[in-house]
């Protein structure tokens, strides 16, 4: 599979970024384990540090993403660590060919079989009834993007965000003593 600085020929990598494939297959380093079996360390750490990889547990998440609001109404001192963090990971990656911009939105998780035609519509369900040869039977197909899916399959429907915007910093959500 190629990382994002492997793909297109040197010239259109310069031109996009500024770099050659070397340089940038240089700044963006990648760990790679050949073999070796790697053991972590899972003992719960007294004040919760873990690695990413662990963090983010058995999920195939590839992204984080952290509401703006929820992260502007932590204390301040809390606030201006987590800036710091991002600054050094900014600086470290500098120059690694990244997405300009993603597309996210606030969405539930269902099987395509129990989707009612609205919801079907929103997140790209195509349902087609295919007969069989006994007059009363047949069966439904669903498609997402062209691509036949099970019934039990889970697709993406998109909902109202239940965390307020940020306008411009002035949302604040006071926490409770459930969620500190």
């Amino acid at each position: 599979m190629n990382t994002p600085w492997e793909q297109g020929t040197e010239e259109e990598n310069r031109s996009t970024s500024g770099a050659s494939q070397a340089e940038l297959t240089n700044t963006c380093q990648r760990i790679q384990i050949d073999g070796e079996h790697t053991t972590l360390d899972t003992t719960a750490d007294p004040k919760g540090e873990r690695d990413i990889h662990e963090w983010f547990g058995l999920s195939y998440s590839n992204y984080l993403v952290v509401e703006r609001t929820l992260l502007q109404s932590m204390p301040l001192s809390w606030q201006q660590r987590l800036t710091a963090l991002l600054s050094e990971l900014e600086e470290r990656f500098r120059g690694c060919p990244r997405a300009d911009v993603f597309s996210v939105r606030a969405a539930e998780e269902r099987e395509v079989a129990e989707l009612a035609p609205r919801e079907r519509e929103a997140a790209g369900v195509d349902r087609e009834w295919e007969p069989t040869e006994d007059p009363e039977g047949g069966r439904w197909l669903y498609f997402v993007d062209g691509t036949e899916r099970e019934q039990f399959d889970r697709v993406l429907v998109p909902v109202t965000d239940p965390v307020p915007h940020y306008d411009r910093g002035r949302t604040y959500i006071a926490s409770t003593e459930e969620n500190v």
